[in-house]
């Protein structure tokens, strides 16, 4: 993988990283220009590119924000995020709070090289990290979203590789959501928190 190269984005990286996001995820869900911009100029930190050969093959966008979730109140995607443009951004905040991973197809390894280095953020603060994670072979299941369990998600979502992922990275399944992010067809709307301490 010494042909990956990971850096902090750019404003110059927008064209680019619009370009993956509509490859991978359906136009309800693909982050925007302006988005984007917003993302960069809020905490240029939170967001790493993987270059590859000069082309961007992935993104990873995280933000801090403070949140109470002890008593298993999670929120939304949006709220969480504030609606992707990452505004609620408080640098002083007790969380790092990822909104976004994004990673072309053919680029094995490219994720957890884009996760791995934004975990520093919460290392160098030494505070934890959340995930409201999605659950894309949930739809598979057959049933409706109000058929499922907190527990049905949870059990299921173990075994769904996005979260198995997460899993291989020290995270740890704490909670599932239902409307997580309404529009996640394959999740059924869906989200399975995972944190790392």
């Amino acid at each position: 993988m010494n042909n990956i190269i990971i850096r902090v984005a750019e404003l110059k990286d927008i064209d680019g990283l619009i370009e993956i996001e509509c490859e991978k995820w359906k136009l309800e869900i693909a982050a925007g220009k302006q988005k984007w911009e917003s993302r960069i100029r809020i905490f240029p930190e939170g967001t790493k590119v993987a270059l590859k050969n000069g082309q961007i093959v992935g993104v990873v966008v995280s933000h801090i924000i403070n949140l109470d979730y002890s008593d298993g109140n999670y929120l939304t995607w949006a709220e969480a995020t504030a609606n992707g443009y990452i505004t609620n951004h408080c640098d002083t905040g007790n969380i790092v709070y990822g909104v976004n991973l994004t990673v072309l197809k053919d680029n094995p390894r490219v994720a957890s090289m884009l996760v791995r280095e934004n975990l520093k953020i919460p290392e160098k603060r030494k505070i934890a990290t959340l995930i409201g994670g999605r659950i894309p072979t949930l739809y598979r299941k057959g049933k409706a979203k109000d058929d499922f369990t907190e527990k049905d998600v949870i059990m299921y979502a173990k075994r769904d590789p996005t979260i198995r992922f997460f899993i291989s990275l020290g995270f740890v399944v704490i909670g599932a959501m239902k409307d997580y992010m309404p529009d996640d067809d394959e999740s059924l709307g869906w989200g399975i928190m995972v944190e790392k301490k």
